[in-house]
């Protein structure tokens, strides 16, 4: 999911089929009172992505090599 420029936030989420895994976590925030969520979206099977692409890029990976989450 990224960030889309809206008065509040918003979330726009895009999804490679056969690629991606959803995870979900609850944690207490610093206000006692409070309890958020985050999400991680992780791409599994990096093999379809280009070699240009700037996520590999900016881990130093190849496409296929391994996954990441954000």
């Amino acid at each position: 999911c990224h960030k889309i420029v809206f008065p509040y936030a918003v979330y726009s989420c895009h999804k490679i089929d056969n690629t991606i895994a959803i995870y979900v976590e609850g944690y207490i925030s610093q206000k006692p009172t409070e309890k958020e969520v985050a999400v991680l979206i992780c791409h599994e099977d990096t093999s379809s992505f280009s070699r240009d692409s700037p996520s590999l890029r900016a881990l130093n990976m190849r496409p296929g090599e391994g996954a990441f989450c954000h």
